[in-house]
C-alpha cells in the first residue's frame, strides 16, 4: 500500500469534511439571519403604523371630555378626527395574549400575532412617569406616550429555543394631547 495514496486520501478528506462544515455553518447563519430580518420587517411595519396613529390622538376632536379614553399598560383608546373626511372616531390599539391589533372606528385588525412583550407607558406635563391604569380626570393630563414592543420571528431556527426577535421603543408627544 502506498503511503502517499493514504496521505492524499486523509488529507482530501479533511479538506472535503472542512468545506462541508463551512457550508453548513453558513447555511445556519443565513437562515437565522432571514429569519431576523422576518422579525425586524414586522417590528418595522408595525412602528410606522403606530407612529403614524398616536401622533394623530385627539386630532380634530371637539368634544368636552378628554380625547383620551382608555390608558393602561396594554391598551391606549383615544378620540381622532379621519384625516381626509374629518369625521370624528375613536381607534384603539390594544395586545392581547401576543397579539397586537388596532381598532379602527370599530374596524378590529390582528395587526401581528409574533408580539412577545408589549406596553405604554404615560408621562405628564412634567414628564413624570403616569402610574397605570390612568383613569378620571388624570386622562387629561396624558401628555406623552411611550410605546415598548419586542417582535419575534414566526419560526425557531434549527434546535434554537429561541426565535429571532426586534425591539422598538418609541415616545410621542401628540400636539392634539397638549392643550
Amino acid at each position: 500500500m502506498n503511503i502517499g495514496i493514504v496521505a492524499s486520501t486523509l488529507v482530501g478528506g479533511m479538506v472535503l469534511f472542512a468545506i462541508v462544515s463551512l457550508n453548513i455553518r453558513v447555511s445556519q447563519h443565513a437562515g437565522e439571519n432571514t429569519l431576523y430580518h422576518t422579525a425586524k420587517i414586522n417590528t418595522d411595519m408595525l412602528a410606522e403604523v403606530i407612529t403614524f396613529d398616536l401622533n394623530h390622538a385627539g386630532y380634530g376632536y371637539s368634544g368636552t371630555d378628554a380625547p383620551v379614553i382608555t390608558a393602561n399598560d396594554s391598551t391606549f383608546a383615544y378620540n381622532t378626527s379621519d384625516q381626509e373626511t374629518d369625521i370624528e372616531k375613536v381607534m384603539s390599539w390594544y395586545y392581547d395574549s401576543g397579539q397586537l391589533s388596532r381598532v379602527d372606528a370599530g374596524d378590529d385588525v390582528v395587526m401581528s400575532s409574533n408580539i412577545i412583550d408589549f406596553r405604554f407607558t404615560y408621562y405628564d406635563l412634567s414628564g413624570i412617569m403616569m402610574s397605570t391604569p390612568v383613569t378620571g380626570s388624570d386622562l387629561e393630563d396624558i401628555r406623552q406616550i411611550k410605546v415598548s414592543l419586542i417582535s419575534e420571528s414566526v419560526a425557531k431556527y434549527g434546535n434554537k429555543t429561541k426565535a429571532p426577535s426586534s425591539a422598538w421603543e418609541s415616545t410621542f408627544t401628540p400636539r392634539n394631547l397638549n392643550n
